[in-house]
């Protein structure tokens, strides 16, 4: 599952006690790693993909966006897109 050197690394930064969120939680004979707190969960995912589809904007870049969402996935997205999608949708969202 995890490397033997990732895994000393998170075992020592739980020793030294520094980022306690990347510390690895023992469930039986296996170690798990806790979920960031910066990811989506499935039903966040959802609702930021359909607010993302639903955009109506005067800009050609942000109304191309309901192109890019399929299957629940942000699919054929370019460099300048993802910068788009972090200058101005999410802009909108807060």
């Amino acid at each position: 599952m995890f490397g033997e050197k990732t895994l000393n690394i998170m075992h020592d930064m739980e020793e030294v006690g520094i980022h306690s969120w990347m510390w690895l939680q023992k469930r039986g004979q296996h170690f798990v790693k806790l979920v960031a707190l910066y990811v989506f969960t499935s039903n966040e995912n959802r609702q930021f993909l359909e607010l993302v589809a639903s955009i109506k904007a005067s800009t050609r870049y942000v109304a191309a966006f309901k192109k890019h969402v399929a299957r629940c996935k942000l699919l054929a997205m370019k460099s300048h897109d993802h910068h788009v999608m972090i200058q101005q949708i999410l802009l909108m969202c807060v």
